[in-house]
């Protein structure tokens, strides 16, 4: 933990820390060692890095700057370990388009409350009677309010020696699910930029972004003493030396039966890279995600030949290529299937399993067939937990994602995001009305507050009921002439809805019930209004 100035001194820790579990903040943004460069790689920028946060004379935050699939964020999470093991790691905040409704702009400042109070007993402190004098801080979502009471005035109370280092990975994964930037997030960035020099001067913050346009605004107009910026270097040899080395561990065979990869064949995935990780990663993942039988030069031969060979290649043309050789584009319904699926998916607040995606499904549609096993299983070379049915799926990188909602990018490809909010909010709503019932924890009493039943979001049903109660909020449209969906929603407002607040209640989720409210209210005028129109 970051070195206290006094270990000795008499708090009230166990107040303290019934304050702190009351901030809201958010638990699995933090480190992940299965992200972190592979040994011996990126050597030179780690050095680099270390070296500045260690520079009491240095600029007080860097932005690390690059495209996708640069190995920001893996560069991230190595330096965050090796600042770790050194106790001088303060927090580690980890944007992610899957998981945007928890991890958004409004979190990251009390997420960084939270974790330092975790490594500095006087900091904890502070920040518990911070928060037993205005009670709003708990979950306020004032960013300002966050960085002055939560951050900068308990931190003027203690003393951390050494330096103290702040990651916050993916920054550009901050904005809506439109893809357009917010209120909010401009506010983060002030704090994070102009508002620098309101913490100790050893304090040292990394923000690593792709290159866009308000983050490029502010690096230009802060002055270098405050922040800088580095840019990575896709064509640098260290890069391309890292890129071979990265492919020749990744395709070492497993099995002595499989064979090795010949030189020029690994040469020329390494080449074709580009300075890519996320290339190799994923050209290496369609090698080895082919069936058993073939060696790993006949998986090259089959998958990537005919296709290496047409020259310099890119991101969008090899998962175009991918895509291409897993499904058959020219059979509407295996199309419309997978459009259907990936919209599911890529629409989704929270990743769910296979499981998961496809009971929300069959409550929106009438299928006879598991939609998503059909086209989750065949493409673990894109995604993650394709093998298992209670593992979560996600793109394994967010460029699939950018690539899958641009149509300019992904042309036949194109999933529409808004066929997915549509099928997961009739879902989701039908999901509720059918699982919501009297006393669905199964309580004995209703004189136990919830907190001390350790189990009891166990007891409420499925992974799709909970994602239906959590995430509706995120699927429900500002208007819409499904007569279909506006039943189902009068179901559950008129014969469900005490059951609905007692499911939230128990699952922590009571707070979206007013934004729920609120939308219904305004989609159902603005329904009414049309009609009468």
């Amino acid at each position: 933990m970051v070195t206290n100035r006094s270990s000795d001194t008499p708090f009230a820790a166990a107040d303290d820390i019934i304050e702190l579990q009351q901030l809201t903040h958010v638990r699995s943004a933090g480190l992940d060692p299965s992200k972190a460069c592979l040994p011996g790689t990126r050597s030179q920028i780690l050095d680099e890095l270390s070296t500045w946060v260690n520079d009491q004379h240095a600029c007080r935050a860097l932005f690390l700057i690059g495209v996708a699939g640069a190995g920001k964020s893996s560069i991230a999470h190595s330096l965050g370990l090796r600042f770790e093991s050194l106790h001088r790691l303060g927090c580690f905040f980890a944007f992610h388009r899957d998981f945007q409704a928890d991890r958004n702009p409004q979190s990251v400042l009390s997420t960084i409350a939270y974790e330092l109070a975790g490594t500095n007993l006087e900091f904890k402190h502070a920040l518990a009677c911070a928060l037993r004098d205005d009670g709003s801080l708990l979950h306020t979502c004032d960013i300002k309010a966050q960085w002055d009471k939560l951050l900068v005035q308990p931190l003027k109370q203690v003393t951390f020696i050494g330096p103290v280092l702040i990651i916050i990975d993916a920054f550009d994964e901050s904005a809506q699910y439109d893809g357009s930037t917010n209120h909010a997030r401009s506010l983060l960035l002030d704090c994070l930029t102009n508002g620098i020099a309101d913490l100790p001067l050893n304090f040292r913050i990394v923000i690593t972004s792709r290159p866009e346009n308000d983050v490029l605004r502010v690096i230009r107009s802060i002055h270098p003493s405050l922040i800088d910026c580095k840019e990575l270097n896709l064509g640098s040899a260290d890069v391309i030396a890292d890129i071979e080395l990265y492919v020749r561990c990744v395709l070492t065979p497993q099995d002595p039966d499989e064979g090795e990869l010949d030189e020029d064949r690994l040469l020329q995935i390494s080449q074709k890279a580009e300075g890519l990780f996320q290339w190799a990663s994923t050209a290496c993942r369609v090698i080895l995600a082919d069936p058993a039988g073939l060696t790993l030069q006949e998986r090259f031969d089959k998958r990537l030949d005919a296709f290496f060979r047409g020259g310099r290649t890119s991101l969008d043309e090899l998962y175009t290529n991918v895509l291409r050789q897993t499904f058959a584009s020219e059979s509407p319904t295996a199309m419309s299937r997978f459009r259907s699926v990936m919209a599911q998916i890529m629409c989704a607040s929270h990743p769910l399993s296979i499981d998961a995606l496809q009971t929300l499904r069959s409550f929106a549609i009438t299928t006879s067939t598991n939609d998503v096993s059909l086209i989750v299983h065949h493409m673990g070379a894109l995604l993650s937990g394709v093998q298992e049915q209670a593992s979560p799926i996600r793109p394994l990188h967010t460029s699939f994602r950018d690539f899958l909602l641009d149509p300019c990018r992904s042309h036949v490809w194109h999933v529409n995001p808004k066929a997915g909010h549509s099928l997961m909010c009739l879902g989701s709503v039908r999901a509720l009305n059918d699982g919501v019932r009297f006393n669905i924890g199964g309580l004995q009493t209703s004189y136990t507050r919830n907190t001390e039943i350790l189990d009891l979001q166990l007891r409420v049903g499925s992974q799709s009921l909970r994602y239906a109660a959590g995430y509706l909020k995120d699927h429900i449209p500002s208007r819409t002439d499904q007569q279909t969906l506006l039943s189902t929603f009068d179901e559950l407002l008129h014969d469900k809805v005490l059951f609905w607040l007692e499911l939230l209640s128990v699952l922590g989720y009571v707070g979206t019930a007013t934004t729920v409210l609120k939308q219904l209210a305004t989609l159902f005028t603005v329904v009414h209004s049309f009609e009468f129109t």
